[in-house]
């Protein structure tokens, strides 16, 4: 008889090998397996791929992405929990915190929150697991977008297929009122000045605009931007320039401690911890080890205290990109759907927005 793991590990292989494309790293699945395995959890994620598939196979009822950290796991997407294909994410600190327990998010629209809610419930009546639900207003509208784009003889789009390719020309040049976000005149200006023309890395670059304004950082104008750089400077991660503002969410910091200090994601997600926490004391074992292995690496001792004091010195505690990737999918969706099928889109557009 097979155990809850190799069941886990055989039901992500299948969701691997059965999507097209679908381009998850194998590293991070067995990162998260063996995270998922230490915390007992393996059965949860079985009853709740079940869950998932039970109430994907009800027609009328549209799931979101998942919130938070879901949509930053590759077991996730391999099980189908979420809709959202997070290649072009690095792992999220989730799996390298044991304090940490992941709840499963369910994002439903409105019509269908309440046979939802139902089925979820007997779920857990049936296995003791917990599941959390959401109503997010932008995944009604989208449900009833494509009802409309139907009823009025069109060809409703594919939901979820494009994220990483689509045209993102509305969000530099087009009219973004409405769209969830993106909806501010500040945020438009900025995201028009900080986009990119190009479909590859566009959506990288919405990530970006969300960071720098969950942080308070208004760059409307490329003086600003270039100000802005000069200011705060550009890591030159040994000839390779990254991080052109920063480092704006945990994943970056733990990436960067991971793949060029040579810290286990473990030792990244503690030092974030303490960073958020102003926690400069308790750190300073794990700093010692850092300035070590950074000069070993090649870097200099006062641009890796810098970069060190820029983490300590934040007014505010480092966003998961996980948490804001599922957000901006939904308004990449919503405006997708606003340039494609403007009168379906503007119905009733007050109701939700």
């Amino acid at each position: 008889m097979k155990t809850n793991i190799e069941r886990l590990r055989e039901a992500v292989i299948a969701g691997v090998d059965s999507k097209e494309k679908h381009d998850v790293k194998r590293m991070t699945l067995e990162n998260e397996l063996n995270f998922i395995e230490r915390k007992g959890m393996e059965e949860y994620f079985l009853v709740a791929q079940e869950l998932i598939n039970e109430l994907k196979g009800h027609e009328g009822i549209l799931l979101g992405p998942g919130r938070g950290w879901m949509v930053g796991s590759h077991v996730c997407c391999a099980l189908g929990l979420t809709s959202f294909i997070p290649a072009g994410l690095t792992p999220i600190v989730t799996w390298g915190d044991d304090e940490c327990t992941p709840m499963i998010n369910i994002d439903v629209d409105a019509d269908s929150y309440d046979f939802v809610k139902k089925k979820v419930d007997e779920y857990t009546q049936k296995s003791g697991y917990h599941f959390d639900i959401y109503l997010p207003l932008e995944v009604t509208k989208i449900k009833r977008v494509l009802a409309l784009i139907e009823k009025n003889g069109k060809e409703a789009p594919q939901l979820y297929k494009w994220i990483w390719h689509e045209n993102y020309d509305l969000f530099y040049s087009g009219n973004l009122d409405g769209i969830p976000r993106f909806g501010g005149t500040v945020i438009q200006k900025m995201t028009k000045a900080l986009m990119q023309k190009a479909e590859f890395g566009a959506f990288d670059c919405l990530l970006d605009v969300m960071g720098l304004y969950n942080n308070d950082i208004i760059l409307c104008d490329e003086e600003e931007i270039a100000r802005y750089k000069k200011r705060h400077g550009l890591l030159d991660v040994l000839g390779r320039t990254s991080f052109p503002f920063g480092f704006l969410y945990k994943e970056d910091v733990a990436w960067f401690l991971n793949g060029w200090i040579g810290f286990s994601w473990r030792q990244a997600v503690q030092v974030i911890k303490f960073a958020d926490k102003k926690m400069w004391r308790e750190a300073e074992p794990l700093k010692h080890f850092y300035l070590k292995q950074g000069m070993d690496n090649g870097f200099c001792e006062s641009e890796l205290n810098s970069i060190w004091g820029s983490w300590f010195g934040r007014d505010k505690p480092f966003l998961s990109v996980s948490e804001v990737a599922g957000d901006v999918y939904i308004s990449v969706v919503l405006a997708r759907l606003k340039k494609d099928y403007p009168e379906e889109f503007g119905k009733n557009l007050k109701n939700f927005i």
